[in-house]
């Protein structure tokens, strides 16, 4: 008899720890651990020729990998709405006992899970969507639980152009097409580090332009070295083609902004006054 009490009380207590675990385990996975991302973009000014500013455009999605939560969260999409918020496509992921690894970019490319990858700027860069996916972002950060959404603050891995055209012979600009010419198109990607290699392939990229209020036009291009005498930036109005060389080498880096201010004449391109290279 006394052999059935003590194989009852075994019973009990080896249920009861089971229950325990099966609580902990429930508790770690309760929406309250689910670990919550927010972004913005690294940016020190904003001018009318920002995009992506301060903010990655709603309807982008940016590729998240998690090392440290509970689960495997490798290159998983993150949809991007409102003020930066950023919205988990995959299964949920939660909080693990130490401090997570988060890495991410944008744009999203469901095929980037190893370490060197193929990225190009688009040659029309004239519509939001041609301009904003030709936008290389990246940002990595530990984070350590919290109620509050980590903040992801993304940095330009590639270089921009930003030209403000002017002319005493054409009062009205609107129509002039803006290109960036003699510039490698392509470059190679390594989501793990923010590595960017040397730049391949020349075409001519299509700028976007505004003429609001003056006309202005920029455009990504691939961090490089771009020789002296390269034809750089092309106008086009009607039947007639305009170009701007270089008139030295110049050097193209990685998160910097560089500026052109151009007059447009009746027969030539007066030189432009290369504005200051400033973070972009």
């Amino acid at each position: 008899m006394k052999k059935n009490y003590l194989f009852a009380f075994v019973a009990v207590a080896i249920m009861t720890g089971f229950t325990a675990c099966s609580n902990h385990v429930e508790d770690a996975l309760i929406p309250e651990n689910e670990i919550r991302l927010t972004s913005e973009i690294t940016s020190s000014r904003v001018t009318a020729l920002d995009y992506h500013s301060t903010q990655i455009a709603q309807g982008q999605q940016v590729g998240v990998t998690i090392v440290g939560a509970q689960g495997e969260h490798k290159n998983v999409a993150w949809s991007v709405g409102q003020n930066g918020s950023l919205t988990n496509t995959g299964n949920p992921v939660f909080w693990g006992e130490e401090q997570v690894a988060i890495t991410a970019y944008h744009p999203y490319h469901a095929a980037w899970t190893g370490t060197s990858h193929e990225f190009a700027v688009n040659t029309d860069q004239s519509t939001d969507s041609g301009y904003a996916n030709s936008d290389l972002l990246w940002v990595t950060t530990p984070a350590s639980v919290t109620d509050d959404a980590v903040r992801l603050n993304f940095a330009h891995l590639l270089a921009k152009i930003n030209i403000t055209l002017s002319s005493d012979d054409f009062k009205d600009l609107s129509g002039t097409t803006i290109s960036i010419c003699g510039t490698k198109i392509k470059t190679t990607f390594d989501p793990t580090t923010g590595a960017v290699s040397e730049a391949s392939d020349i075409q001519e990229i299509k700028a976007s332009v505004t003429t609001s209020e003056a006309c202005t036009a920029s455009a990504i291009i691939v961090p490089q070295t771009v020789a002296k005498g390269t034809k750089f930036i092309k106008l086009t109005r009607g039947n007639k083609t305009y170009y701007y060389s270089l008139p030295g080498e110049m050097q193209y880096l990685s998160g910097r902004s560089y500026g052109y201010s151009i007059k447009l004449e009746d027969s030539n391109m007066e030189s432009p006054i290369e504005g200051e290279e400033t973070e972009w």
